[in-house]
């Protein structure tokens, strides 16, 4: 998970945006090349911007599979609550 705050930020509380990237659970990572653009433009707002990684992959040839590949998924986003 990375944490982005705008500069000489001196509020205790903000809105947050949180970011999680697509891909299908095949592909992607909280650092592709838009993201800073997205977490620059934001903080610059006012907002904290943050973006989380998650567990990726399938098979789909395997029943539950892709279940299992969104529960896992859930489960990451969940601990960087």
């Amino acid at each position: 998970m990375d944490i982005y705050q705008p500069m000489n930020d001196t509020l205790s509380k903000r809105p947050t945006v949180i970011y999680v990237f697509g891909g299908g659970f095949l592909i992607g990572t909280k650092d592709e090349p838009p993201i800073a653009y997205y977490a620059d433009y934001f903080t610059k707002l006012g907002y904290v911007f943050i973006s989380i990684d998650y567990r990726l992959g399938f098979n789909v040839t395997t029943p539950g599979s892709p279940d299992r590949a969104v529960y896992r998924s859930v489960q990451d986003l969940r601990s960087a609550e």
